[in-house]
């Protein structure tokens, strides 16, 4: 039997995402528009819902991203970081998908979070090189803004 996340990002890369990007001021943002694609409750036992959330969104803004291509305003992608998200799941040859300790890693790494949740601990970041550091700055950055504007 296969997982929820694994039936749901299958059902994900094989949704037609063409939208109409066209806003009466301007374009709508793909990223947005992903997220509001995503259901508010996911069935999730081990993961924290906004992380995954957040990784889904990013699936789903590259898919937009690559089927609007042609089809009105040239779409506008969050960025690396987003695109970097979108390629973290894969499937294996056997169906299931792979990366999900990503996620996790993701979401234990966000020092921020210490600041979102009342933890019996503090949590200190460390790089143990400097391209870890270059590659975890952005995340950092992204994560903290995404949660200010959501509420």
């Amino acid at each position: 039997m296969r997982s929820f996340l694994t039936r749901f990002v299958d059902e994900i890369d094989k949704a037609d995402w063409r939208i109409d990007l066209r806003a009466p001021m301007g374009v709508k943002i793909p990223m947005s528009e992903a997220w509001r694609a995503l259901p508010e409750q996911l069935p999730l036992r081990y993961f924290d819902p906004w992380y995954v959330r957040f990784v889904l969104s990013a699936r789903i803004e590259q898919h937009i991203i690559e089927q609007c291509q042609g089809h009105g305003p040239a779409p506008i992608g969050s960025g690396r970081l987003s695109e970097t998200l979108a390629d973290l799941n894969t499937f294996g040859r056997n169906g299931l998908l792979k990366g999900l300790g990503d996620i996790d890693l993701l979401q234990i790494c966000d020092i921020s979070r210490q600041y979102q949740q009342k933890l019996d601990y503090v949590l200190a970041g460390q790089t143990p090189g400097s391209g870890s550091g270059r590659n975890l700055e952005p995340a950092a950055r992204l994560s903290g803004a995404c949660r200010s504007r959501r509420g």
